[in-house]
Protein backbone atom coordinates (compact mmCIF):
# COMPACT_ATOMS: atom_id res chain seq x y z
CA UNK A 1 0.00 0.00 0.00
CA UNK A 2 1.34 3.11 -0.70
CA UNK A 3 1.92 6.14 1.99
CA UNK A 4 0.91 9.03 2.04
CA UNK A 5 2.91 12.29 2.91
CA UNK A 6 1.84 15.71 3.53
CA UNK A 7 4.53 17.93 3.40
CA UNK A 8 4.56 21.85 3.38
CA UNK A 9 8.71 22.62 2.51
CA UNK A 10 8.58 24.08 -0.15
CA UNK A 11 11.63 22.18 -1.68
CA UNK A 12 11.90 19.33 -3.78
CA UNK A 13 13.20 17.31 -1.47
CA UNK A 14 12.44 14.75 1.08
CA UNK A 15 13.88 13.10 3.76
CA UNK A 16 16.86 15.59 2.67
CA UNK A 17 16.67 14.15 -0.89
CA UNK A 18 15.67 15.23 -4.02
CA UNK A 19 13.10 13.46 -5.69
CA UNK A 20 11.28 13.02 -9.17
CA UNK A 21 8.54 15.69 -9.04
CA UNK A 22 5.47 14.83 -10.72
CA UNK A 23 2.95 17.92 -11.39
CA UNK A 24 -0.27 17.97 -12.22
CA UNK A 25 -1.01 19.98 -15.06
CA UNK A 26 -4.34 20.33 -17.80
CA UNK A 27 -6.36 17.87 -15.35
CA UNK A 28 -10.38 18.67 -16.33
CA UNK A 29 -11.98 15.39 -14.50
CA UNK A 30 -14.14 15.18 -11.16
CA UNK A 31 -14.74 12.03 -10.87
CA UNK A 32 -12.95 8.86 -9.11
CA UNK A 33 -12.70 7.15 -12.78
CA UNK A 34 -11.10 10.56 -13.82
CA UNK A 35 -8.58 10.48 -11.29
CA UNK A 36 -7.54 6.69 -11.24
CA UNK A 37 -6.98 7.33 -15.30
CA UNK A 38 -4.14 9.92 -14.08
CA UNK A 39 -2.99 7.77 -11.53
CA UNK A 40 -2.83 4.78 -13.95
CA UNK A 41 -0.35 7.35 -15.99
CA UNK A 42 1.62 8.47 -12.63
CA UNK A 43 2.11 4.61 -11.58
CA UNK A 44 3.50 3.71 -15.02
CA UNK A 45 5.69 6.47 -14.93
CA UNK A 46 7.34 6.06 -12.16
CA UNK A 47 6.69 2.43 -11.36
CA UNK A 48 10.46 1.47 -10.41
CA UNK A 49 10.91 4.95 -8.14
CA UNK A 50 10.25 4.54 -4.23
CA UNK A 51 9.33 8.21 -3.84
CA UNK A 52 7.78 10.72 -5.71
CA UNK A 53 6.68 14.79 -5.34
CA UNK A 54 3.50 15.45 -6.41
CA UNK A 55 2.13 19.09 -6.86
CA UNK A 56 -1.32 19.48 -7.59
CA UNK A 57 -3.30 22.55 -8.68
CA UNK A 58 -5.86 24.42 -6.90
CA UNK A 59 -8.74 22.65 -8.25
CA UNK A 60 -7.45 19.08 -8.63
CA UNK A 61 -8.36 17.02 -5.33
CA UNK A 62 -5.22 15.23 -3.89
CA UNK A 63 -7.79 13.42 -1.88
CA UNK A 64 -9.45 11.64 -4.63
CA UNK A 65 -5.91 11.07 -6.17
CA UNK A 66 -4.65 9.74 -3.54
CA UNK A 67 -7.63 7.13 -2.98
CA UNK A 68 -7.15 6.32 -7.14
CA UNK A 69 -3.24 5.69 -6.12
CA UNK A 70 -4.35 3.11 -3.91
CA UNK A 71 -6.81 1.32 -5.80
CA UNK A 72 -4.55 1.56 -9.37
CA UNK A 73 -1.50 0.37 -7.03
CA UNK A 74 -2.98 -2.44 -6.32
CA UNK A 75 -3.77 -3.58 -9.72
CA UNK A 76 -0.69 -2.29 -11.18
CA UNK A 77 2.47 -4.08 -10.66
CA UNK A 78 5.17 -1.31 -8.59
CA UNK A 79 7.96 -0.19 -6.29
CA UNK A 80 6.60 2.85 -5.19
CA UNK A 81 6.67 2.98 -1.30
CA UNK A 82 5.64 6.63 -0.69
CA UNK A 83 4.29 9.80 -2.63
CA UNK A 84 4.74 13.18 -1.27
CA UNK A 85 1.91 15.79 -1.60
CA UNK A 86 3.39 19.49 -1.63
CA UNK A 87 0.46 21.52 0.42
CA UNK A 88 0.72 25.11 1.80
CA UNK A 89 -1.18 24.43 4.88
CA UNK A 90 -0.04 21.00 6.18
CA UNK A 91 -2.74 21.57 9.47
CA UNK A 92 -5.84 21.86 6.78
CA UNK A 93 -4.28 19.17 4.18
CA UNK A 94 -4.25 16.63 6.86
CA UNK A 95 -7.91 17.83 8.57
CA UNK A 96 -9.36 17.06 4.88
CA UNK A 97 -7.36 13.78 4.48
CA UNK A 98 -8.79 12.20 7.36
CA UNK A 99 -11.90 11.51 6.19
CA UNK A 100 -10.27 9.65 3.12
CA UNK A 101 -8.05 7.88 5.40
CA UNK A 102 -11.09 6.03 6.40
CA UNK A 103 -12.67 5.44 2.67
CA UNK A 104 -9.52 4.42 1.71
CA UNK A 105 -9.10 1.46 4.51
CA UNK A 106 -12.99 1.15 3.29
CA UNK A 107 -12.25 0.58 -0.22
CA UNK A 108 -9.76 -1.82 0.84
CA UNK A 109 -11.99 -3.74 2.45
CA UNK A 110 -14.95 -4.22 -0.22
CA UNK A 111 -12.05 -4.98 -2.79
CA UNK A 112 -10.22 -7.59 -0.51
CA UNK A 113 -14.23 -9.22 0.13
CA UNK A 114 -14.85 -9.12 -3.99
CA UNK A 115 -12.40 -11.90 -4.34
CA UNK A 116 -14.44 -14.35 -1.92
CA UNK A 117 -17.58 -15.87 -2.56
CA UNK A 118 -20.83 -14.85 -1.12
CA UNK A 119 -21.09 -17.60 1.58
CA UNK A 120 -17.93 -15.76 3.44
CA UNK A 121 -18.62 -12.19 2.50
CA UNK A 122 -22.32 -12.30 4.67
CA UNK A 123 -19.71 -13.96 7.06
CA UNK A 124 -17.65 -11.55 7.78
CA UNK A 125 -20.62 -8.81 7.83
CA UNK A 126 -22.05 -10.58 10.93
CA UNK A 127 -18.83 -9.63 12.23
CA UNK A 128 -18.43 -5.99 12.40
CA UNK A 129 -18.67 -5.47 15.86
CA UNK A 130 -15.75 -3.76 16.12
CA UNK A 131 -16.90 -0.57 14.02
CA UNK A 132 -19.11 -0.11 16.57
CA UNK A 133 -21.99 -1.12 14.65
CA UNK A 134 -24.78 -2.90 15.66
CA UNK A 135 -25.70 -6.70 14.17
CA UNK A 136 -28.82 -8.74 14.31
CA UNK A 137 -29.08 -11.84 12.33
CA UNK A 138 -32.37 -13.04 11.11
CA UNK A 139 -31.41 -16.52 10.13
CA UNK A 140 -34.66 -17.51 8.97
CA UNK A 141 -35.52 -15.07 6.66
CA UNK A 142 -31.54 -15.19 5.53
CA UNK A 143 -30.85 -11.76 6.48
CA UNK A 144 -28.40 -9.35 8.43
CA UNK A 145 -29.26 -6.16 9.71
CA UNK A 146 -26.23 -3.50 10.73
CA UNK A 147 -26.82 -0.28 12.27
CA UNK A 148 -24.84 3.00 12.46
CA UNK A 149 -25.32 4.94 15.10
CA UNK A 150 -28.04 5.66 17.80
CA UNK A 151 -31.57 7.21 16.81
CA UNK A 152 -35.10 6.66 17.24
CA UNK A 153 -35.44 6.34 13.76
CA UNK A 154 -32.50 5.71 10.78
CA UNK A 155 -31.92 6.15 7.60
CA UNK A 156 -32.98 2.88 5.75
CA UNK A 157 -31.52 1.11 2.89
CA UNK A 158 -32.08 -2.84 1.31
CA UNK A 159 -29.64 -4.33 -0.39
CA UNK A 160 -31.10 -7.39 -2.58
CA UNK A 161 -27.38 -8.56 -3.93
CA UNK A 162 -23.86 -9.21 -2.61
CA UNK A 163 -22.50 -5.98 -4.50
CA UNK A 164 -25.22 -4.18 -3.15
CA UNK A 165 -24.58 -5.08 0.19
CA UNK A 166 -20.72 -4.76 -0.27
CA UNK A 167 -21.37 -1.15 -1.23
CA UNK A 168 -23.67 -0.45 1.64
CA UNK A 169 -21.13 -1.82 4.23
CA UNK A 170 -18.17 -0.04 2.51
CA UNK A 171 -20.02 2.84 3.45
CA UNK A 172 -20.59 1.81 6.79
CA UNK A 173 -17.63 1.05 7.56
CA UNK A 174 -16.36 4.28 6.17
CA UNK A 175 -18.73 6.77 8.05
CA UNK A 176 -17.85 4.64 10.84
CA UNK A 177 -14.27 4.91 10.90
CA UNK A 178 -14.38 8.65 10.25
CA UNK A 179 -16.32 9.20 13.17
CA UNK A 180 -19.30 10.91 11.39
CA UNK A 181 -22.48 11.21 13.15
CA UNK A 182 -25.30 9.41 11.47
CA UNK A 183 -27.96 6.97 11.93
CA UNK A 184 -27.79 4.63 9.18
CA UNK A 185 -29.49 1.01 9.02
CA UNK A 186 -28.88 -1.47 6.38
CA UNK A 187 -31.10 -4.73 5.15
CA UNK A 188 -28.91 -7.23 3.69
CA UNK A 189 -30.71 -9.85 2.40
CA UNK A 190 -28.18 -12.93 1.61
CA UNK A 191 -28.37 -13.64 -1.98
CA UNK A 192 -25.85 -16.70 -3.12
CA UNK A 193 -25.33 -15.24 -6.96
CA UNK A 194 -22.48 -16.97 -8.98
CA UNK A 195 -22.02 -14.25 -11.11
CA UNK A 196 -18.77 -12.58 -10.27
CA UNK A 197 -18.68 -8.85 -8.58
CA UNK A 198 -17.92 -5.73 -10.81
CA UNK A 199 -15.33 -3.91 -8.36
CA UNK A 200 -15.17 -0.90 -9.92
CA UNK A 201 -19.19 -0.58 -9.44
CA UNK A 202 -18.96 -1.57 -6.11
CA UNK A 203 -16.48 1.20 -5.60
CA UNK A 204 -17.99 4.01 -7.24
CA UNK A 205 -21.02 3.25 -5.37
CA UNK A 206 -18.99 3.60 -2.26
CA UNK A 207 -17.85 6.64 -3.15
CA UNK A 208 -20.92 8.04 -4.12
CA UNK A 209 -22.77 7.26 -1.09
CA UNK A 210 -19.89 8.93 0.93
CA UNK A 211 -19.26 11.96 -0.88
CA UNK A 212 -21.90 14.15 1.36
CA UNK A 213 -20.92 13.62 4.35
CA UNK A 214 -16.85 14.03 3.64
CA UNK A 215 -17.35 17.00 1.02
Amino acid sequence: MIEIVLDSHIEDTFLNTPRPVYTIENFEGNTLTDYRQEAQRFIQKYASTIIVIVKTPKNFSRNMFALALFIESCHIENKIDCVVFKVQDYEKALEDYKPFVALTIAIKYVMRLCQEEPKAIYREFSDLGYLGLKTQQDFLNHKIILRLGDASSYQKIITNSTGEALAAVGMLKALSLANIQTAIEVEINEVLEADSLNETSIINKVIDNVNPWIH
